[in-house]
């Protein structure tokens, strides 16, 4: 499952809400990716110390397992909708002290990097 770090980006809670909610659509718009909505963990990271406050976003899109069918270009294709998605939300709500968006995926192979996961199940008492 991907998860969807943004850092940088302050904005009222309505409209983070609505940011993880268009990012988690536009993650699963890649057909390639083979995850829905509900696979994506999009995170806002609000009060991030920067020298420029507010002025640049970064996202870090991190898990992504490394699969034959994610290719450069389907990494490519996922770092843009991503793009578009933080994108469209600075311009719906005039956010004009964003200006700069940059998107960095960082894929995985847990044969050699690590991973582990699992639901947690609890006991009913």
């Amino acid at each position: 499952m991907p998860g969807v770090r943004v850092i940088g980006f302050e904005a009222r809670d309505g409209i983070c809400l609505e940011l993880i909610s268009d990012l988690r659509q536009a993650v699963a718009s890649v057909k390639e990716l083979q995850v829905t909505p509900d696979n994506v963990s999009p995170f806002i990271m609000k009060g991030a110390m920067q020298a420029v406050s507010g002025e640049r976003v970064f996202v870090f899109i991190d898990g992504l397992f490394e699969k034959e069918e994610r290719t450069p270009e389907v990494c490519q294709k996922l770092t843009e909708v991503v793009f578009e998605a933080v994108a469209g939300i600075v311009q719906r709500y005039e956010l004009f002290a964003v200006r700069f968006v940059e998107v960095i995926n960082y894929k995985i192979d847990p044969q050699t990097d690590g991973y582990t996961g699992g639901e947690i199940l609890h006991s009913q008492k």
